[in-house]
């Protein structure tokens, strides 16, 4: 697993794990993890739409509690366009980061998405 330079996990993040924490309104237990270093897709951002939960993840990325990257790697734009076909953007962009780059995935979704997760990338634990 990649880490960053202070010793702690990178983690991309599908856009339920991010709505579901901004709509608790515990967004800050992400952005200050002293274990975990949030990393959002712009395919996970774009989907965090009411106004709210955009603002705060913006914030977040704009001082720098939450990187935001892009799909750039081809590997991963053809792993992004295969899983999109059955699932959302930000699950499949997130799968594909996680999947090329070696990155801890945060997600809660089931069926479909965790059966992918489960294939390319393993379990926790595993």
């Amino acid at each position: 697993m990649e880490r960053t330079s202070d010793g702690r996990l990178l983690v991309v993040a599908d856009t339920n794990v991010l709505i579901s924490f901004l709509l608790a309104g515990r967004f800050d237990l992400l952005r200050q993890h002293k274990n975990y270093r949030l990393v959002v897709t712009e395919h996970a951002r774009r989907e965090v739409t009411y106004p709210a939960q955009a603002t705060e993840l913006e914030s977040a990325i704009s001082v720098g509690d939450v990187d935001e990257i892009d799909l750039t790697d081809p590997a991963e734009i053809s792993l992004f366009a295969e899983l999109n076909t059955v699932l959302g953007r930000g699950e499949s962009a997130a799968i594909a980061v996680a999947a090329n780059r070696n990155w801890v995935i945060a997600t809660d979704e089931l069926g479909r998405a965790r059966r992918e997760v489960y294939e390319r990338i393993g379990r926790a634990g595993s």
